[in-house]
């Protein structure tokens, strides 16, 4: 348990009070930043994970008109 009577660095007792008050601004920002590079990530990771699709869905629609040869090639 800690000592009552001891001093932090600023010379006062810390409290709950102030440590959430001290606190929370640092832990809003740090979970704005979470919160960005998740979703900056997830984006990232989803269009990867996607693009076969995609592929696949251009072959489907060439192979629906009628014509099976690669776009490249005429």
């Amino acid at each position: 348990m800690p000592d009552p009577s001891s001093r932090g660095l600023l010379g006062i007792a810390p409290s709950r009070y102030l440590l959430a008050r001290m606190g929370a601004p640092a832990a809003a920002v740090a979970m704005a930043c979470l919160l960005v590079f998740g979703l900056l990530g997830g984006w990232i990771l989803v269009g990867r994970m996607l693009a076969p699709l995609t592929r696949i869905r251009d072959a489907a629609r060439l192979a629906e008109t009628g014509s099976l040869s690669p776009l490249g090639s005429a």
